[in-house]
C-alpha cells in the first residue's frame, strides 16, 4: 500500500492503523510542509515509483484516510497520485498500453 496523506487528519487517520508501517519521515514530512496536500501527492508518487521500479512489482494499491476537505478532496488527490503514475513510471518500465515511460519531474498543481 502506498499512503496518501494530505492534510492532518488524513496523517491522524493512517497513523491510526499503520504507523509502524509508513516510512520514517513520511507523514511528518507531508504535514510539515507550506502545502500538506501538493507534498502529499508528491510524497505518494515518489513512494508508488519507488515499488514500481522492484522487479516483479506489476502496480500499487494507493491509500488514505479522509480528509479535512473530505471525500471527494481525498478521491481527487488519489486520482492526480494516479496520473503521475500512468504518466511517468521510471524510464524502462513498460505500462500495459505497451509505451515506455520516462521519469517525471514531479511538480503538483495547488
Amino acid at each position: 500500500c502506498v499512503p496518501v496523506v494530505v492534510d492532518n487528519l488524513s496523517a491522524q487517520v493512517l497513523l491510526s492503523y499503520a504507523a509502524g508501517r509508513v516510512p520514517a519521515g513520511y507523514v511528518e514530512d507531508v504535514v510539515a510542509a507550506s502545502d500538506p496536500r501538493a507534498a502529499g501527492i508528491d510524497a505518494a508518487a515518489r513512494l508508488a515509483l519507488e515499488m514500481i521500479a522492484i522487479p516483479g512489482v506489476d502496480g500499487v494499491n494507493l491509500s488514505g484516510g479522509t480528509s479535512g476537505a473530505g471525500a471527494a478532496a481525498l478521491a481527487t488527490a488519489l486520482a492526480r497520485v494516479s496520473t503521475v503514475l500512468r504518466d511517468g513510471a521510471p524510464s524502462g518500465t513498460v505500462l500495459r498500453d505497451g509505451a515506455p515511460r520516462p521519469m517525471p519531474v514531479l511538480a503538483v498543481p495547488a
